[in-house]
């Protein structure tokens, strides 16, 4: 997955259009280097490619922002993602992760979509 829809978005600059136009571009190098060599459906290249550039530093530097707000409520997350932000920089050695897959945190946000939708009709 690349660009929005794999969730290159650094909440903390609200950048998610440089990141998604830079995975598409790398996505595509790896592409069309898996077809050049003959060995169609590998795509190692782009997992190496996205490492070694600056949207993986970009988004590592603020990668526990998001997840300290569905652990700490608002107030905390708030706190953390200043803290984060402005003294430690991301250099952190832990990582936050999410406790519920993405397909979980957003059902009742769909369902509520779902809901609006049928009562416009």
């Amino acid at each position: 997955m690349i660009g929005c829809s794999a969730g290159f978005v650094n909440i903390t600059k609200i950048k998610g259009v440089h990141n998604a136009m830079k995975t598409g571009i790398l996505g595509a190098e790896a592409a069309v280097e898996s077809i050049s060599k003959s060995d169609e459906g590998d795509m190692s290249a782009y997992s190496t490619a996205f490492k070694s550039s600056w949207v993986y530093d970009d988004l590592n530097e603020v990668r526990n922002v998001r997840p300290a707000f569905s652990k700490g409520a608002l107030v905390g997350g708030v706190a953390y993602a200043g803290v984060d932000s402005l003294v430690l920089k991301g250099r952190g050695w832990w990582t936050f992760r999410h406790t519920k897959s993405e397909e979980e945190r957003l059902k009742h946000i769909v369902s509520i979509f779902h809901s609006l939708y049928l009562y416009s009709r």
